[in-house]
């Protein structure tokens, strides 16, 4: 187990993780936004205003709450566009990359169509468990990628999966995570294996061996799994050299 001291506070260090938004700048970028921007993103206070702009904090307990009400198509795609406003904040690049899974439905008229999908991978990470849901949304084996969602890639996906199922999953020896370059790159750092992502994604596979493994590093903190996430997101932020200065890679990687 790589970490040292005190495991981090769920409710100010994850909870109270939050992004900055301009709700008016992300509702020009959004495809239909009449059907897919939650109106909650319009309702959190403003927390500052600078020069005309009006700029809110997003956290994940936000996201959470509205995860517990996206029971429909619609508040499905509302969730996940809530998770890629407090994923991305106040970055350009990042909002318009992101947002692009619902360009082609929203053209289409089939926007229901891909709430639907995830609205069966949600409920497949709460009735079996987050890696067949990965394995439906992300998967590239034989039999994998059912509910595959056209420019939705892992990053964002495991968002969907970790605010809409981790509670239902916390029992279980996975609970929904969230993996992104970040994560992986600290996991690449702290265990002394390869974890950069492929040009398809990461499999099922290297999914479960994450959740796996982050759930084993929560019981001896002792914390929960996504205080584990949490570190991990801010070990991937910082330079390599100021991680290997404080803390060699584990002696072993395994689950």
């Amino acid at each position: 187990m790589p970490f040292r001291g005190a495991a981090p506070d769920r409710d100010s260090d994850v909870l109270a993780h939050y992004s900055w938004y301009d709700a008016a700048v992300w509702r020009a970028d959004v495809p239909a936004v009449d059907y897919c921007w939650p109106p909650l993103l319009d309702q959190l206070p403003v927390a500052s205003t600078v020069r005309g702009r009006d700029w809110r904090k997003v956290s994940r307990a936000d996201v959470f709450s509205l995860a517990a009400s996206a029971t429909t198509p619609q508040r499905m795609v509302q969730l996940l566009v809530a998770a890629i406003v407090w994923g991305v904040g106040n970055s350009v690049q990042g909002r318009r990359r992101h947002l692009k899974f619902l360009e082609q439905p929203a053209a289409n008229h089939s926007l229901a169509k891909l709430g639907r999908r995830l609205v069966s991978a949600v409920e497949l990470a709460r009735s079996e468990s987050p890696i067949s849901a990965y394995a439906a949304l992300h998967g590239c084996e034989s039999g994998e990628g059912s509910l595959n969602v056209p420019h939705l890639g892992p990053s964002y996906g495991t968002k969907l999966l970790y605010f809409s199922s981790y509670s239902s999953s916390l029992e279980s020896a996975t609970p929904a995570l969230i993996l992104d370059q970040r994560v992986a790159t600290a996991l690449s750092w702290l265990t002394g294996a390869a974890w950069e992502r492929q040009p398809e994604g990461w499999s099922a596979a290297r999914y479960e061996e994450y959740l796996r493994l982050a759930s084993n590093w929560a019981g001896q903190w002792p914390t929960e799994p996504d205080c584990v996430e949490r570190v991990l997101f801010a070990i991937g932020k910082s330079q390599e050299l100021a991680v290997r200065s404080f803390v060699e890679p584990s002696a072993s990687s395994s689950c």
